[in-house]
């Protein structure tokens, strides 16, 4: 299981819509007037959408919050950050106990350590998130199973007669397509029940002068789509278990949905009407009739405060302010928009070329190694290409190459009349050695930068807040060029030493694969760069083997 995906998901979801959930709190107390309940609800509609939706989409600037040295780019940058954090965070802990003389502490803090950076951790975890949902989702089903069965058992008939006039005319004046309505004893209040085959319970206990009103309500659930909502609800607190700020949004969006419910029921009431239906609120009220979040039902009972702000909105009949509450549902859309932008575009480090990357193609089969051992001028303009290429920015006239191989045959070796391009193939035409000796380098002159008084950032200084992507992009073209199989999201870029010589900056990097489960990565190629003035190719060499001691290239 790669619980990278259950992480990004689960990370960037909660982060995103905790940040909206406590942003909804002061709106809906402060603002509820101005914006209205439908404009409320919207919102809460925009936080399940954040909550329930794996979707990601690309973000220029996400890159920048990427840790540099997190080599697994199947963890996004949000929470390859917490990881990183989390790692740190541990480490800071071991020491205290290093401090402390406690080395018992220490192995077992370091040993977490190393449980969250190499997967141990993280998947037990993961599998713990998943279980945690199973299991509130089998409560939840649980749960309605035991609601519904209580009501098929208090079931007595479906409504009739003059009633059932009454309630198709409802229907048909708002437009609702009608469902079955049935008495329904002992149930404590009307509700709407179910999600694909939903069905009204009545109480054998209302009122002639309240079914109406009732009746009115729920019908208005069913215009709203409530009964989806529940769905929503409950999904997002399967999935979300362990947030509890996720739990106090299903319950405040299940409050809000009730108030949105009466605005639809009283926008054509006049004042007595509005009283009457308020009535109707307090009696329901007192029976406490409204299901739980777990319960896909609606209700019409609140209690406390919550009741009388409800009767309150009721009577006075307030009216949002329709500019305010259109201005806060497009801001509130395009912050999800924004909610979503949690991927890198762009290279980072090493990634896939499309199909139509024009690459230079600089493997010769054993076929093309004889033939250019045997046609100079296909040869020369071979040479040609490679020193003009875009890894290399050399110009060069048609200076005479030669291509010989070993006794053996396992190697050929392709260089010019100067030696200052030397390529080296293996027997079945793959390059797995290259020098550019026209950068000028000379290892006798080299001055590394610790013996400088120019610090060890001078490449973030030279490319600010680009050095990754150049560097990443550039040795991605040049590999692609030979080695497409070493352009995959497990391989990265390492620095391992950079140096000055005159007026130009170098630097060696070491291409290694991420080995899940396995402490040691491995070492696939060197890279040696002209950094400054200008970025080219001086030198490369493939591993064939895991490398223990990379060296300085």
């Amino acid at each position: 299981m790669r619980s990278a995906l259950i992480y990004n998901f689960l990370i960037e979801a909660n982060i995103m819509a905790s940040i909206a959930i406590l942003l909804m709190i002061p709106l809906r107390k402060l603002f509820r007037k101005q914006l209205g309940n439908s404009a409320i609800c919207f919102g809460w509609l925009l936080v399940a959408i954040r909550l329930l939706c794996p979707l990601s989409l690309p973000n220029p600037f996400i890159r920048e919050i990427r840790p540099a040295f997190l080599s697994d780019e199947t963890i996004r940058p949000i929470a390859g950050q917490i990881k990183i954090r989390l790692v740190d965070a541990i480490g800071d802990v071991g020491r205290l106990f290093w401090q402390a003389g406690n080395k018992e502490g220490y192995s077992r803090m370091q040993a977490a350590a190393d449980g969250v950076d190499y997967n141990g951790y993280p998947q037990t975890i993961a599998w713990i998130i998943l279980i945690g949902a199973a299991c509130v989702l089998l409560w939840f089903g649980f749960s309605n199973i035991r609601f519904r069965k209580k009501l098929r058992a208090g079931r007595i008939e479906e409504i009739s007669g003059g009633l059932k006039e009454m309630y198709l005319n409802m229907c048909k004046e708002r437009k609702v397509r009608p469902v079955p309505v049935y008495f329904t004893d002992p149930v404590p209040g009307a509700c709407l029940v179910g999600v694909f085959r939903p069905f009204i319970v009545l109480p054998v206990i209302t009122a002639p002068e309240d079914v109406k009103n009732v009746l009115t309500h729920e019908i208005c659930h069913l215009k709203n789509g409530d009964h989806i909502w529940n769905i929503l609800r409950m999904l997002c607190c399967a999935i979300h278990w362990f947030n509890p700020l996720v739990w106090l949004a299903a319950s405040m969006s299940r409050t809000d949905s009730e108030l949105r419910c009466d605005d639809r029921v009283t926008e054509a009431m006049d004042e007595q009407e509005r009283k009457d239906y308020a009535n109707v609120l307090v009696y329901a009220a007192a029976r406490k009739s409204m299901p739980g979040i777990g319960v896909m039902a609606t209700g019409m009972t609140m209690t406390g405060k919550r009741l009388k702000n409800r009767v309150l909105g009721v009577i006075q009949n307030r009216k949002p302010i329709r500019a305010f509450a259109f201005v806060f549902m497009a801001v509130a859309f395009t912050c999800l928009v924004g909610a979503f932008a949690t991927s890198e575009t762009g290279l980072t480090w090493l990634t896939s070329f499309p199909n139509n990357y024009e690459a230079n193609d600089w493997t010769l089969d054993q076929e093309m190694l004889q033939y250019y051992a045997e046609d100079r001028e296909a040869l020369d303009s071979f040479g040609v290409g490679v020193w003009e290429s875009a890894s290399l920015k050399e110009n060069s006239s048609h200076t005479p190459f030669s291509l010989k191989s070993n006794d053996e045959g396992t190697e050929w070796i392709m260089t010019d009349s100067g030696g200052e391009l030397i390529l080296v193939y293996d027997g079945q035409g793959t390059l797995i050695s290259l020098l550019n000796n026209k950068s000028g380098v000379d290892d006798s002159t080299i001055i590394p930068l610790t013996a400088l008084d120019t610090p060890m950032e001078k490449m973030t200084e030279l490319y600010p807040d680009q050095i990754d992507e150049i560097v990443g992009e550039y040795v991605s073209h040049f590999l692609y060029s030979f080695r497409p199989d070493l352009i995959s999201g497990s391989n990265y870029v390492q620095l391992l030493e950079q140096w000055k010589h005159g007026s130009n900056w170098f630097a060696v990097f070491a291409l290694r694969r991420t080995v899940m489960d396995v402490h040691e990565d491995q070492y696939l190629a060197m890279i040696e760069l002209q950094m400054y003035p200008e970025i080219r190719v001086v030198r490369m060499t493939t591993v064939q083997d895991q490398m223990k001691n990379p060296g300085n290239g």
